[in-house]
């Protein structure tokens, strides 16, 4: 699903696939490619990285619906891998602005030298039905791929 912020910004989100084999170690089995897009003072980026796990996916997914009924309780969401994190700018009942911020492997490379840490994002201006469609859209790619190793013997509604 591909969101659009109030200029130019754009961001979209595909779960390619799992990153390795399943192996003892979770993080390694449950690791996924996740191709992104995004556009940002009118340029286009995209990067293909294994950036987060499945359960990480879940826990946007569950965020993203929670944020589309209720004030963010949690108003940013990092992942083990801080390429990419999301948080809360502003919110209302009627829409959100969301900063998607860019880090390490996921920052383009027209702007590495020019920006510091933290200074890579995109904004997407989204209402509550866009969040639940994005939550919605995750959780259906995500089905493909799994939980695997000892957290889906955890949750074996992940199966």
């Amino acid at each position: 699903m591909e969101l659009h912020g109030p200029n130019s910004d754009s961001f979209e989100m595909r779960v390619i696939g799992y990153h390795s084999a399943p192996s003892s170690d979770d993080r390694d089995s449950n690791r996924l490619r996740v191709y992104t897009r995004a556009s940002f003072d009118g340029h286009a980026w995209t990067v293909i990285h294994p950036i987060l796990q499945t359960w990480e996916i879940l826990e946007l997914a569950e965020w993203l619906d929670a944020l589309a009924t209720s004030s963010p309780p949690k108003p940013d969401l990092k992942f083990l891998e801080p390429n990419v994190s999301v948080q809360v700018e502003r919110w209302s009942e009627e829409r959100m602005l969301l900063r998607v911020c860019f880090e390490r492997d996921h920052r383009p490379v027209w702007l590495e030298a020019k920006s510091a840490p933290g200074e890579v994002f995109v904004e997407l201006e989204c209402t509550p039905e866009e969040l639940k469609e994005w939550a919605a859209d995750l959780r259906q790619q995500i089905e493909k791929f799994p939980l695997r190793g000892s957290r889906a013997a955890k949750n074996p509604a992940s199966h």
